[in-house]
């Protein structure tokens, strides 16, 4: 017995016919007489008296009309309390973001919450995975993403998916390096974050096993600066594929070809002692929602 069906039924009863009853639900009489068969063989009992006339209902489905209506109306009662507690859920988060908006399915964030839940007041802050998990844990921000493995002591992490990771070239040293071993290119010069970086770091975990360190570095944070240096033909960098591709493209970057291949983790992160906050709960069940 589904909720559908209880709908049909009693409309069936208020219109007695399952032509009128199909224009009321916006349905096709087939539909309309199906769902009462259906009811009908689970109940084992008659609820119409079919005629030329239209569809009359039985005494015995006069009696079931009543408690159908009465579930009817408390599946209203509840769907009108749960939009009535959306509204209720009221905060201000701040939601920390590591990459492309787009990617990251920031519009899709946003429009869920004013929609759904008004109350709450978001702020998108631009920032970087090593900034995030510390803003999260000192309750600087709320919530974020976060590439990588997530340090941090009272970190709750939720993974969302895995990202492919470029190792960006500059065209004018692609000829000879785009193929190359990883250890040929640890001997060029690398633009190396002063923060945690986590693509960074698992080139580098690879480059350690093959006992090499990266020696020849150029300092900086932002990945403007690093495209910069990169399409200038100054250094390396390490760029998740969905921010490299357009770069690729304009012929800007070559991504290099290699043996190995590198992918990360990417999380949505909060603080454990926000665990039972209702505004980060909300957050969470959006976020994931919206990557699934």
């Amino acid at each position: 017995m589904e909720l559908y069906q209880l709908k049909t039924f009693v409309t069936v009863a208020q219109t007695s016919s399952v032509t009128r009853a199909a224009e009321k639900l916006n349905t096709t009489p087939p539909s309309v007489s199906n769902h009462i068969r259906q009811l009908e063989t689970e109940f084992n009992m008659a609820l119409f008296t079919r005629t030329s006339k239209g569809m009359f209902i039985t005494s015995q489905g006069d009696e079931l009309l009543v408690q159908a209506k009465g579930i009817l109306d408390s599946s209203d009662q509840m769907s009108a309390m749960a939009k009535k507690l959306k509204k209720d859920i009221i905060g201000s988060v701040a939601l920390g973001i590591n990459a492309d908006p787009l990617f990251l399915k920031v519009p899709e964030i946003i429009d869920a919450v004013y929609k759904d839940f008004p109350g709450i007041q978001l702020e998108i802050v631009t920032s970087s995975t090593g900034e995030i998990i510390a803003d999260v844990g000192n309750d600087r921000m709320t919530c974020g993403y976060a590439f990588g493995r997530v340090k941090g002591n009272g970190i709750v992490s939720v993974f969302l998916r895995h990202v492919n990771l470029v190792i960006a070239l500059p065209t004018a040293l692609c000829a000879e390096n785009r193929h190359s071993p990883l250890k040929k290119l640890a001997d060029l010069p690398w633009i190396v974050p002063k923060k945690y970086c986590p693509f960074l770091e698992l080139v580098q975990s690879t480059l350690r096993k093959q006992g090499v360190e990266l020696g020849n570095t150029v300092f900086a944070n932002d990945d403007i600066t690093k495209i910069a240096l990169v399409s200038r033909g100054e250094a390396v960098c390490v760029l998740e594929e969905n921010e490299a591709m357009p770069f690729v493209s304009s012929g800007v970057i070559t991504p290099w070809q290699g043996e190995e291949t590198f992918t990360s983790p990417l999380s949505f992160v909060y603080a454990e002692s926000r665990r039972n906050d209702l505004s980060v709960r909300t957050i969470l069940s959006i976020v994931t929602q919206v990557w699934q």
